[in-house]
């Protein structure tokens, strides 16, 4: 009989059950000790069944005053949740979730206090898209985002696009403050090419209050077409995309100063 095989079954069993830690000892000295009157048999589940219904069987037979009540919380109560799909894909399976137990979540769709995944939900997420308070992954959602593509969130952080209160990326970035190499939009806004915004530092800068950079252009008297072709003076190269976004920030920061005026 394989004992890793048997006590991983048994915790997973016993981790969803609200109950002491005294009491989950009990059970599992209890399943352990079942499992080991068949000694020709490798799988737990073909003995006992699933985790999840001998977990529901434990339950049903419980005092009732032996469970632990839920707080609406999970983070500030005795909750936790444990379920990992039979399915899998390339080793991972199709669905990994793990709250409260302070164990990863990893599978293709991952959620947990800490999750990996191609698509990760969690206080601490890494994933193709990744979603948490901290979350990092090529599609970042989050308090604080990292990503290599795009990052959405208070802060971040990204190789192409970056939006958040502070944005920050190579390509371009978006935020109440926005740093980035080729274009920067927001409150202030610095960018080693183009930056847009009240305050403006960049080697082309259109500006309300103040602008650093080589050439400075108060959007108040400037219209989107002659920024453009200054634009594309500079640039002649540059990317259609980040035209569309040049488009879209002028008139946004036009729209803000009129609601303002």
């Amino acid at each position: 009989m394989n004992q890793k095989v048997n006590q991983k079954y048994a915790d997973k069993v016993v981790s969803m059950i609200p109950v002491s830690k005294n009491y989950k000892s009990r059970i599992k000295e209890d399943i352990l000790s079942r499992l080991e009157e068949y000694h020709g048999v490798e799988d737990p589940v073909a003995i006992l069944g699933k985790p999840e219904n001998v977990a529901k069987e434990f339950i049903e037979n419980i005092d009732p005053s032996e469970i632990k009540p839920l707080n609406s919380g999970y983070l500030k109560s005795n909750f936790q949740y444990s379920y990992r799909s039979d399915k899998t894909f390339m080793g991972l399976p199709l669905v990994d979730i793990q709250f409260g137990n302070r164990k990863i979540a990893k599978g293709i769709i991952a959620m947990g206090d800490f999750a990996v995944g191609v698509f990760a939900v969690g206080a601490i997420s890494l994933g193709g898209i990744s979603l948490g308070a901290i979350s990092l992954g090529l599609l970042a959602l989050g308090g604080a985002a990292l990503s290599l593509i795009c990052s959405i969130g208070g802060i971040a952080i990204s190789g192409i696009l970056s939006i958040g209160g502070m944005a920050v990326a190579y390509e371009c970035a978006v935020g109440g403050i926005a740093v980035a190499h080729t274009l920067a939009i927001g409150g202030y806004a610095s960018a080693s090419n183009i930056a847009m915004g009240d305050i403006a530092h960049g080697n082309l800068a259109l500006y309300k209050t103040s602008f650093k950079g080589e050439i400075g252009v108060n959007y108040i008297s400037t219209t989107f077409e002659q920024f453009k072709m200054q634009v594309q003076k500079l640039y002649p190269n540059f990317s259609k995309t980040l035209l569309s976004i040049i488009d879209f920030g002028y008139h946004t920061i036009m729209l803000s100063s009129k609601a303002n005026s």
